[in-house]
């Protein structure tokens, strides 16, 4: 009996947490509902691979949005090195400073790059 609420448990922090992902919130207790009303296991993991398809969608998107803003960051991040004469850190910190970001990743999060991109160029 154990195991079996166990195994039920696990589906749904599974379930929950591939939602989630998907979706950016956890589940309503309507969705939850209607996921535990599959007839069978064969239509839950039908579920599950939509959810996963969706987080597969939502990272591509993601990296190419990610792409893009390193691009445009980039292309500007020249245009005022060469316009004021200065090095890339210094055009960062003058960017900081403008932007009121408290570190680089909050730069990077207004930016729309990705984590860390900043530290490791």
């Amino acid at each position: 009996m154990t195991q079996q609420i166990t195994a039920i448990f696990q589906k749904y922090n599974n379930f929950s947490d591939a939602y989630k992902d998907a979706y950016g919130f956890r589940p309503s207790r309507e969705v939850v509902e209607e996921f535990v009303r599959l007839e069978n296991d064969a239509e839950r993991d039908a579920y599950m691979e939509g959810l996963y398809e969706m987080i597969n969608q939502n990272i591509a998107r993601e990296e190419a949005d990610q792409a893009v803003a390193i691009e445009t960051f980039e292309k500007n991040l020249q245009t005022l090195m060469v316009q004021n004469n200065q090095t890339r850190q210094q055009v960062i910190a003058e960017m900081l400073q403008d932007t009121a970001a408290y570190d680089l990743e909050e730069l990077e999060y207004r930016c729309g790059l990705p984590y860390c991109y900043l530290s490791r160029t």
